[in-house]
């Protein structure tokens, strides 16, 4: 299957959908340090933010247009991130600017194993009017008929309202309509959704317009009960190319009627593991993209979430980043 494709109309173009936030992490060593010693790094993350920015670096030179889609306020914050982003080389004309609006923000507490915890200020920010006072109808149109694949992830849906889901799975299928590939990262956090059938609903809806899907088997296992990945891949088996990462435990790919398992690169104390997930898509999706077969791309997914775990916060530095 081919990812994405180039016409003599339509340039290579791919659409990244969903919330960037203020990201504060906890700096110095937590065993040596007081808490009167410890101090607060202001980031800029979120998880289809940091799977934009790996894409971005890693198909650098691709001449491929990353696009991200979101909406901001018009606070110094939401100006460093629109400044940030345009810095990495993502293309930033979708990104809404709201007065009175302003960007989600979140704390992550890391433990001696590198596990995170989370504390999340957003229930008012810019990224939840993206489908209702931010996009217009023509900039809808135009992202749904000039990509040839479209990323979101579960937390895209869950921050928006009903009638904004609604046009969003309206905008996939008109992508869809005119030729675009939909990759589709569940990404389940119970605390945004109303209850478990309300997400269910809608990841059905969406995993019913997806050709790529990027799930966690725990995710899986908490919503749809499934008790083996056996279970994950006949429910979902109308869906052509879908990974099932698992952790440090082998991932699971399927392409067609081919199922595999691709081993995890072993990391022997993790620092941060914030941002694994988002960027073993970014280097799964640029691998796809420039011809590399499933497995080859769950080994390029490994190799990044590897390095990005030994740094703190969802984005490495780009002297950081490994070879695709």
């Amino acid at each position: 299957m081919t990812l994405i494709m180039k016409t003599d109309t339509k340039p290579a173009s791919i659409a990244c959908i969903g919330e960037c936030m203020v990201e504060l992490t906890q700096t110095g060593a937590l065993e040596h340090s007081s808490e009167s010693e410890r101090f607060l790094k202001v980031n800029f993350a979120g998880d289809t933010l940091n799977t934009t920015v790996y894409m971005t670096r890693l198909l650098n030179a691709s001449n491929i247009t990353i696009q991200y889609v979101t909406a901001l306020g018009e606070d110094t914050f939401s100006h460093q991130m629109l400044t940030a982003w345009q810095n990495e080389g993502i293309d930033t004309r979708h990104v809404s600017r709201l007065a009175g609006k302003l960007p989600g923000l979140y704390s992550v507490n890391v433990d001696s194993t590198g596990e995170r915890s989370f504390h999340y200020w957003r229930s008012e920010s810019a990224a939840r009017s993206l489908f209702s006072d931010a996009l217009t109808d023509e900039q809808m149109e135009s992202i749904a008929s000039e990509n040839s694949l479209i990323f979101l992830s579960g937390i895209t849906v869950a921050i928006l309202p009903y009638e904004s889901r609604k046009r969003l799975v309206n905008l996939l299928e008109k992508a869809k309509h005119n030729g675009a590939k939909v990759a589709f990262d569940t990404n389940h956090r119970p605390a945004l959704w109303r209850d478990s059938d309300d997400a269910r609903h809608w990841y059905q809806c969406i995993l019913g317009l997806t050709d790529i899907a990027l799930l966690t088997f725990e995710d899986e296992q908490l919503l749809f009960n499934d008790q083996s990945v056996e279970d994950t891949l006949q429910r979902l088996q109308h869906i052509p190319e879908l990974i099932i990462k698992r952790g440090s435990a082998p991932c699971i790919v399927k392409s067609g009627d081919d199922i595999q398992s691709v081993i995890a690169q072993k990391v022997s104390t993790p620092v941060d593991t914030t941002g694994a997930g988002d960027s073993f898509n970014g280097a799964y999706l640029s691998s796809r993209i420039l011809g590399s077969s499933p497995v080859e791309a769950c080994q390029a997914g490994h190799r990044l979430a590897a390095e990005v775990i030994m740094h703190r916060g969802g984005v490495i530095p780009k002297e950081a980043m490994p070879a695709l």
